[in-house]
């Protein structure tokens, strides 16, 4: 299972905007999967990033930190989520 939501997070990462809003909208995100409680919660969060990547294209270097990071700390709550913690 952890290999699949690195990969998705890793291929969410490549496909997530770069405006500024939508850096924004990627780290919300990450707020919502950390403020998860239990696998449920994280699928669904896994669902809004299928629906953001799908409407917005790569970021900008500028936004790349910003959207690495974001999906760095939501991976690591994930994983925790994921690992029973």
């Amino acid at each position: 299972m952890a290999p699949r939501i690195i990969a998705l997070l890793t291929l969410s990462l490549s496909l997530t905007a770069c405006s500024k809003t939508a850096a924004q909208k990627f780290e919300a995100l990450a707020d919502e999967a950390c403020a998860c409680k239990d696998k449920a919660c994280i699928e669904a969060v896994k669902q809004r990033v299928d629906e953001l990547k799908k409407t917005e294209e790569k970021p900008s270097d500028a936004d790349r930190p910003a959207v690495e990071a974001a999906a760095k700390r939501m991976q690591q709550c994930v994983m925790t989520i994921e690992m029973g913690g």
